[in-house]
């Protein structure tokens, strides 16, 4: 694997009615719409493995991408943010899981990416460099329809 890419769903609109809490309004497709130029632009002809969130954001955002990549993409409930507790914000117990995740497939692609929420986009492949490539990479904050770039093995990480 020579990228690992984690993305933010585009903004939505917030339902605290709906159990998935809402979803991506005209906006967030447009975003959703320029995120994919971006990770297009990275990408390229390179082999694409691609999860998203299950919730309706991030699924939404997901159907985007995966239609402009021209790849599926799978839903996965270790990509969901919740702390393990209320007071523990970092790391989200989901990470040693999305890890597996990746891990599993590291060596079949050329990029991963993981379509998510905030703490996953911002946190998580600051958490890869340091499990898998030890290294020390800074913390990204994340925006809607923004993402994490994660060079491998260099350990580089930017933003898109």
């Amino acid at each position: 694997m020579d990228l690992l890419i984690v993305a933010r769903h585009g903004s939505y609109e917030r339902s605290y009615t709906s159990e998935n809490y809402g979803h991506l309004d005209e906006e967030g497709q447009a975003e959703a719409g320029a995120l994919l130029e971006r990770i297009k632009s990275l990408v390229g002809e390179k082999s694409l493995m691609m999860y998203h969130s299950p919730l309706e954001r991030t699924s939404e955002t997901a159907a985007i991408l995966s239609l402009g990549l021209g790849v599926e993409s799978l839903a996965h409930p270790f990509l969901i943010d919740e702390p393990a507790k209320k007071s523990q914000s970092r790391p989200p117990y989901e990470f040693p899981c999305s890890l597996r995740l990746v891990n599993d497939v590291i060596d079949q692609v050329d990029v991963m990416l993981l379509v998510a929420h905030g703490e996953h986009a911002g946190d998580f492949p600051r958490y890869f460099a340091q499990h898998v490539l030890n290294r020390e990479v800074p913390l990204q904050f994340i925006e809607y329809a923004e993402a994490s770039v994660l060079t491998i093995p260099e350990g580089v990480v930017s933003k898109i």
